[in-house]
């Protein structure tokens, strides 16, 4: 009976120990957390900054969100040290407007890029990288596609920015479009071991893999190959194996914290959808959101209240004590990370693409309160507790919510515009769209494309043509995979359910343009001129397909006549280069040539096909030292591009000529 007694009160001081060590923990590691916190908001200590983000990639397809079909101990690890956010929502499924989102804790309406084709403009858009540069950071970006290359505003404020891609091997279609992780990551090694460590960094990390068309290096593509996709994330948890040894190695891993995250997911067929950029539902926004930083975020927390990519930038600067600039509309989680109660955040995502690309209706959405509304041309309402595979439309069935949410998300997309950016439709260059095609965005064309105003009537749903969207993903994927036979097949198919799509039409005509096939290029073109007859990238279409068929005479007038329309400059000078290339194949007219391309240069310096035309020509003409300046030209204002190596060839040419 003593015994007994001895053993409860043993039992009982251990107990009360065991508590009182408890809690004396979680107080000094609160206290810990909040005074280092307070000497990183005070300039006692520097904070460095890495910002990971895993394109393509679901949440529900890593380890430590619950999946059991793929190994990501790397990305678990993080997890099991710092704090994992469950419901973390993408604003659209598209890189670069979710990039757009993820650097300006802006929404969509705000920031102005609600599409891939678009571009980030510089005011009133202030991005993460250019406030912390102007706060005395090293800022630096390796980005992985060309979704995210220099030149669409993402590079804003990053003093290196490095999207040089893959050697030659790698490209497709001779465009450099995308790298794989271990490149990227190859390349910020080589910054991090370079660097002057005088002064914090904030280091960005763009990884592409598991984008479409899923392609794991070995083993990745026998472990996972029934399922290639969730290979493709496996794999770039391998290669992220390497960041913390790299920090430590550079005495790093104590002041630098680490955010995993991803631009958009994938829907895998679920809700009709192979892959990503129509639809908004929970598999296509719903990505990774971890927090790590040893003795400042909390370890092996997992946060459940719901948020957004908008809220990463604010939370960065707060972590920062850099203060918020007023424009802003995400929220700092830095309260939920240190276990206080924070304003909940904004979900809303959007996909103009349908709208973009065909003149379909666009989807918008707003999750409150465990509900998700979806204002389409069909509306949807879904309980996300009880419903998370938004199976069960509600719309009809709860009138009332769907209609407060309705109301609440128009007032919503009202305020987070703004009349700067909110009416702008400006696109990316063309040359650059037409790398975005290859890449399998069917939106990066303007050609044969009808924006149309979302409260246009009998808006088509693209709910109900979901086998239109998939072949739309097949043509392009076998585009980039250069099965051209495919990708035609493909594409000739979507008329069965969309007769009269001028945009497939087009997508037809320039491929039977690029595989030689002019004369189905021609009527392809025709077809569209007939549709849309004022369409002046039709007509300048036309024209090139009349040059490489030798019909000059039908050539010449239509480019004339597009000089009289009143064209923006970038435009008007693709029409001049045209004219140039007619008067060299037509009569081998050099002094025409040159002054047509040539003032193509001057209306825009950034294009670089008229000087890569005129050192061709003018070798072919024996002008070599014109050949050699608009050679040397090229290389000056072109990026690494394969066609750059091929001006450095032709320089060697023309060296060996001279000799001769």
């Amino acid at each position: 009976m003593k015994n007994k007694k001895t053993i409860i009160i043993v039992s009982v001081v251990v107990i009360l120990l065991i508590a009182v060590v408890g809690v004396w923990y979680f107080f000094l590691r609160g206290v810990s957390a909040e005074r280092r916190l307070e000497k990183i908001r005070g300039g006692e200590e520097t904070l460095n900054i890495v910002l990971i983000s895993l394109d393509t990639t679901r949440a529900d397809h890593i380890g430590c969100y619950g999946f059991d079909g793929v190994e990501t101990p790397n990305i678990d690890y993080l997890a099991a040290k710092g704090t994992r956010f469950a419901d973390c929502d993408a604003t659209v499924p598209l890189t670069l407007p979710s990039h757009s989102t993820m650097f300006t804790g802006t929404y969509p309406p705000y920031h102005g890029v609600r599409a891939n084709d678009m571009f980030l403009a510089d005011a009133p858009n202030l991005t993460l990288a250019e406030i912390l540069s102007e706060n005395g950071y090293e800022t630096a970006a390796f980005v992985s596609a060309y979704t995210l290359f220099e030149g669409t505003g993402i590079e804003q404020g990053f003093q290196t920015f490095n999207d040089e891609t893959l050697p030659e091997k790698y490209w497709k279609d001779n465009v450099p479009l995308q790298r794989n992780a271990d490149y990227a990551w190859g390349e910020a090694y080589n910054w991090l071991e370079d660097r002057e460590a005088d002064k914090p960094f904030f280091l960005f990390l763009h990884f592409y893999d598991a984008h479409a068309p899923y392609m794991p290096p070995p083993p990745y593509n026998m472990e996972y190959r029934n399922d290639l996709y969730t290979g493709e994330i496996a794999y770039m948890d391998y290669v992220l194996s390497n960041l913390i040894p790299a920090l430590s190695q550079f005495g790093y891993s104590q002041n630098t914290m680490i955010i995993l995250t991803g631009d958009h997911g994938e829907l895998l067929g679920e809700h009709g959808e192979d892959e990503h950029g129509v639809f908004v539902y929970e598999p296509a926004i719903k990505v990774p959101l971890i927090f790590y930083c040893p003795g400042l975020i909390p370890g092996g927390r997992v946060e459940k209240t719901p948020v957004s990519l908008a809220d990463i930038t604010p939370t960065i600067l707060d972590t920062l004590g850099i203060e918020l600039p007023s424009h802003i509309q995400g929220g700092s989680l830095m309260p939920s990370l240190l276990e206080e109660s924070a304003p909940e955040s904004i979900i809303y995502s959007e996909s103009l693409y349908m709208r973009r690309s065909y003149g379909w209706g666009s989807y918008y959405a707003l999750e409150k309160d465990g509900y998700k509304f979806i204002d389409a041309p069909q509306p949807e309402l879904y309980n996300l507790r009880t419903d998370p595979d938004e199976l069960k439309n509600l719309v009809e069935k709860d009138v009332e919510r769907a209609t407060v949410m309705a109301d609440e998300l128009d007032k919503l997309v009202e305020g987070f515009a703004t009349a700067e950016i909110s009416e702008r439709e400006e696109t990316l260059p063309p040359q650059h769209l037409e790398m975005l095609a290859s890449l399998g965005y069917i939106g990066g064309s303007d050609e044969g494309r009808e924006i149309v105003d979302d409260t246009a009537p009998d808006l088509v749903d693209a709910k109900d043509r979901t086998e239109f969207i998939n072949l739309m993903h097949r043509a392009n994927a076998a585009r980039i995979a250069g099965d051209m036979a495919k990708a035609i097949a493909s594409f000739e198919k979507m008329f069965d359910y969309e007769a009269d799509s001028a945009f497939v039409l087009s997508q037809l005509g320039k491929i039977y343009f690029q595989t030689g096939n002019y004369r189905k290029a021609l009527e392809a073109y025709s077809q569209m001129q007939e549709e849309r007859p004022n369409d002046w990238r039709i007509q300048k279409n036309l024209a090139g397909i009349y040059v490489q068929l030798k019909q000059f005479d039908k050539a010449e007038p239509l480019l004339h006549g597009l000089i009289e329309k009143d064209l923006p400059d970038k435009s008007l000078a693709a029409v001049y280069n045209d004219l140039g290339t007619l008067a060299n194949n037509r009569n081998k007219n050099l002094a025409s040539a040159i002054e047509y391309k040539e003032k193509a240069m001057e209306l825009d310096p950034d294009t670089g096909k008229p000087c890569f035309d005129l050192a061709f020509i003018c070798a072919e003409a024996l002008e070599l030292d014109k050949a050699e300046e608009y050679a040397d030209l090229y290389i000056k204002r072109s990026p690494p591009t394969r066609e750059a190596m091929i001006m450095m060839k032709l320089k060697e040419e023309i060296a060996m000529m001279r000799k001769r």
